[in-house]
């Protein structure tokens, strides 16, 4: 059986797309029977009618067919002999097979339908040579896919010590102009770069499997405009992490392309599961912007030693720029020794710039502090201590519709902080912050019990709003913190959030200076402030940490109207002003020094100063 593979032409030689194409016998012109497969089990119906590109293949046994090509009432006639030639089991057989050459554009074939043009001998940009020296290029199939099988890649993983390094085959199916398809299987990869625009395609998260070689940046994306989707990066099944460090997904395309001196951009990571290894699982080494990682799973990712986290936004790269308009969404991650979303600002190396993150998106993920198996729901690795979403010097951040379970109990499931800038216009609306039931016979460490650190942590902000939100079960400690420190000018917006078991919200704006804000209608609010500024206020209570010491305003930073039933003042505050209508006299109770505005009195009627006793007599009109 033979692979015939033609272009249709017209007299003129210009493609002819869309032709009816009939296979003749050359001695009695019968119609013969041609096949889609080298096994000859699947028979083609004639007429074949070649695709937009002119191109028809079929398998056909040797011998000397007459072709005829017809559109529009237009026919082209062709006598062609079809040579014998091998098809070859596999990919490996092919490429270790020493059959010398066919000829310049010969075709060469395996019974798993993969497809090889013969190169010119003196050739430099061919993909494969054969055992025999034989130039090749690698096809892509019917839709237009390069698999990285075709490319010689052996599926033969079994973790990242044990199984063929294929990143050999994968840098050649990388390095193509086609969309790469990563068959069904597992695949043992030390590095690759991905310097061109494409799509990387696996078969699905637990059919295509990644096993890394430690020490290595598995997938290194050096270029705009990459997607990779459905596979799974890989490091252990049972409990604990496979000792390999590194990074499974870096983008880092100053470092690895030339050509790069700016921010790389469309960068998307869709429907990928990283497993149970001590490497980061996206690291966004340098800057990123209009770039998706979204349906993910992360579990048991990341190392308190090497910090490696499951997504990092670090930048240690000397380049001045921002992470600007990153989709994080969808998500789910188990467990995890560092943050699980770690954008942590640095000082970059070629300069004392310090990088930055804008119009940063957390929506919809599910971060859970502990490690669980995911069939059986029991726990596989204790965690180290840390913080589950970290985020440091941003502007613009949306965090949206996220799951928070089980953070560290010294530790924030959401922490915002700044370094030295405030972080402008953020905003963390419906989340949910709960700490997980614990499995029986399981002991636990994250958010079960006196836990002390907040499920939100807020530091230096600016048009900040926290709205929506439900923390439950956060038994101890301050379910949110806003640290000021020293900034001024905030627009501060806290509203309609639901707490529980007395846990407080904390705004601490010691030495703030002036500040806009609301903070209102929060369910079970426990409020405690230090040296608190507001406007529209409506808690139930507002208390100082220290008696004595903060005000409430300034001399020169005043509110304009103040809205209260009762005023007291003094001391132990048993003195107040109020007012009511009619005369206090024989109706209110209160303490000697306390005053009294009747709303409805005259000349002489209209303020009473309680003079004597402690009842209800002893108001005297003024």
């Amino acid at each position: 059986m033979a692979l015939f593979k033609r272009t249709v032409r017209d007299g003129n030689g210009s493609i002819v797309p869309l032709a009816d194409l009939y296979v003749r016998n050359e001695l009695n012109t019968a119609l013969v029977t041609i096949y889609s497969d080298a096994a000859m089990t699947t028979a083609i119906t004639q007429p074949q009618v070649s695709d937009s590109d002119g191109a028809v293949t079929f398998y056909v046994p040797p011998g000397v067919y007459t072709l005829t090509a017809q559109r529009g009432g237009d026919e082209w006639v062709e006598v062609v002999k079809i040579d014998p030639q091998r098809v070859y089991a596999d990919p490996a057989a092919l490429i270790a097979s020493t059959e010398v050459s066919r000829k310049e554009g010969a075709f060469w074939t395996t019974q798993d339908g993969f497809i090889y043009e013969e190169a010119a001998t003196s050739a430099s940009d061919h993909h494969l040579t054969t055992a025999g020296g034989v130039k090749l290029y690698v096809l892509p199939n019917t839709s237009g896919d390069l698999s990285v099988v075709a490319c010689g890649a052996v599926r033969d993983g079994v973790s990242p010590t044990v199984g063929t390094d294929n990143a050999a085959a994968f840098q050649i199916a990388f390095s193509t102009d086609y969309p790469v398809i990563i068959d069904a299987g597992a695949y043992r990869v030390s590095s690759v770069t991905i310097a061109q625009q494409k799509s990387i395609k696996g078969a699905g998260m637990g059919e295509t499997i990644i096993y890394p070689v430690t020490g290595n940046s598995c997938f290194i994306i050096a270029t705009d405009h990459v997607e990779i989707s459905d596979l799974e990066f890989r490091g252990q099944t049972g409990s604990g992490q496979a000792e390999v460090t590194g990074d499974c997904i870096l983008c880092d395309a100053v470092s690895n392309n030339a050509a790069f001196t700016r921010p790389m951009e469309g960068v998307k990571i869709e429907r990928v599961k990283f497993r149970k290894l001590k490497m980061n699982g996206i690291h966004m080494a340098q800057p990123l912007r209009e770039s998706v990682i979204r349906n993910c799973r992360f579990i048991g990712m990341g190392d308190p030693t090497s910090g490696a986290s499951p997504i990092k936004g670090r930048q240690t790269l000397g380049i001045a720029s921002t992470i600007n308009n990153i989709w994080v969404e969808g998500n789910v991650f188990y467990g995890f020794g560092t943050p699980a979303i770690n954008f942590e600002r640095s000082t970059l190396i070629a300069s004392s710039a310090q990088a930055s993150y804008a119009t940063l998106y957390i929506v919809g993920n599910l971060i859970h502090g502990q490690l669980l198996d995911e069939s059986s729901g029991v726990e596989a690795v204790q965690p180290e201590e840390c913080h589950q979403v970290l985020i440091q010097d941003v502007t613009d951040l949306w965090c949206a519709g996220n799951k928070f379970t089980s953070s560290h109990p010294e530790f924030s499931a959401l922490r915002i902080v700044n370094n030295g800038t405030a972080c402008d216009a953020s905003r963390v609306i419906g989340n949910t912050y709960a700490v997980a039931t614990p499995v029986a016979g399981v002991t636990y460490s994250r958010g079960i019990g006196n836990a002390t650190g907040e499920f939100v942590f807020m530091q230096g902000a600016h048009g900040f709003v926290l709205t929506g939100n439900t923390m439950n079960g956060n038994v101890f400690n301050n379910d949110f913190t806003l640290d000021q420190g020293s900034l001024t000018g905030v627009n501060l917006y806290v509203d309609g959030n639901v707490t529980s078991n007395g846990a407080e919200i904390i705004i601490d704006t010691t030495g703030m200076g002036a500040w806009i804000g609301r903070v209102a209608t929060n369910e079970s609010y426990d409020e405690r402030r230090s040296g608190t500024h507001r406007d529209d206020l409506n808690v139930q209570e507002v208390i100082p940490r220290v008696t004595d010491i903060y005000d409430l305003g300034t001399s020169a930073l005043r509110f304009d109207r103040a809205f209260v039933r009762t005023l007291r003042v003094g001391p132990s505050g048993a003195q107040s002003w109020t007012s009511g209508s009619g005369s206090p006299e024989g109706v209110l109770s209160a303490t000697v020094g306390s005053l009294y505005t009747q709303t409805d009195g005259g000349a002489g009627t209209t303020l009473y100063v309680k003079e004597t006793g402690s009842g209800t007599t002893g108001w005297v009109a003024k």
